[in-house]
């Protein structure tokens, strides 16, 4: 994905950003891209 800004718990995308509730689609997204963050700190270790 282009453009995408993670701060803390907020993941933005410039097709995102005016949706201020999130529906459940982004919020499975945030917690797929969470779960690939953490697998791949997996593995750099």
């Amino acid at each position: 994905m282009r453009g995408v800004v993670i701060t803390g718990e907020r993941i933005q995308t410039p097709e995102t950003r005016h949706l201020k509730p999130f529906t459940k689609i982004s919020r499975e997204m945030i917690q797929n891209c969470r779960q690939l963050a953490i697998k791949a700190r997996r593995n750099q270790m």
